[in-house]
């Protein structure tokens, strides 16, 4: 209710925020676009390299959703495929690699901060809703590339897949809980810290006989994981230190 003195807001100078029906059509415009040029990139390549379609695919209709849960997967999914694009326009160069990059591009940008706002579900942080919202996008993020990752076992050893995959399985897990505003989910987004470095150590030591072999300009396969869960354990960490320190040092956060 307003009060009778109050003065009126003033109206957003911003055009953007206000073109919602446009910013929809955008946003799946440019999710069209990249899953069209992400379906030529991966034409040709193994099966299971198509989960990613799948992945982007599934992005596509859950915009259109009014759940927090919902966008932090398309986010996430979307930041996957830019760094896939990314990856390839750094090394190839190539038109698909172009229209990957600025498909994700325009449906991030039309998407904006839409759904992040949604009372629905089960996500009622009390405090720091921003960080944990930017925990669960980063992690579901880092998740979906370590998992691409993983699968560079599948030329060595199923085992090896299993070990890869088991860090950003335990952060998926982590941000389900964090999803759910639970304890349990913050345990296991920083165990899942903890593994990716042990990960990391563990590949970087160990003695693959050479059987990591090298793809083009990419550096060999045991540099490539070392490198990758490194930078993601770093990543996660830094996005979740807001939370770590207010448990640390026991004070109440503030956003």
């Amino acid at each position: 209710m307003t009060e009778p003195n109050a003065e009126p807001s003033a109206p957003s100078i911003w055009l953007w925020p206000r073109l919602g029906p446009v910013r929809g059509v955008a946003s799946l415009l440019g999710g069209g676009v990249a899953l069209a040029a992400l379906v030529a990139m991966l034409w040709g390549a193994p099966f299971w390299v198509w989960i990613e379609v799948g992945l982007l695919a599934l992005a596509l209709p859950l915009m259109c959703l009014d759940r927090v849960d919902a966008h932090a997967y398309v986010r996430a999914v979307l930041w996957g495929v830019f760094a896939v694009g990314a990856a390839g326009a750094a090394y190839r160069s190539e038109v698909v690699d172009l229209g990957l990059l600025l498909g994700t591009a325009l449906c991030l940008l039309a998407l904006g901060g839409k759904g992040f706002d949604a009372k629905h579900g089960s996500f009622t942080p009390r405090v720091l809703r921003r960080t944990l919202l930017t925990m669960m996008v980063t992690g579901l993020c880092v998740a979906h590339l370590l998992s691409l990752g993983a699968l560079i076992g599948l030329s060595h050893s199923p085992w090896l897949t299993v070990a890869l995959a088991a860090s950003p399985a335990l952060l998926i897990a982590g941000v389900l809980g964090l999803s759910r505003t639970r304890g349990w989910g913050l345990f296991a987004y920083l165990g899942a810290i903890l593994l990716m470095v042990a990960t990391a150590i563990a590949v970087g030591q160990a003695d693959f006989s050479g059987r990591f072999a090298r793809v083009g300009h990419l550096p060999s396969g045991r540099q490539l994981v070392v490198a990758l869960w490194t930078v993601a354990a770093g990543l996660t960490a830094l996005v979740g230190l807001p939370v770590m320190t207010a448990l640390v040092f026991k004070r109440r956060p503030r956003e």
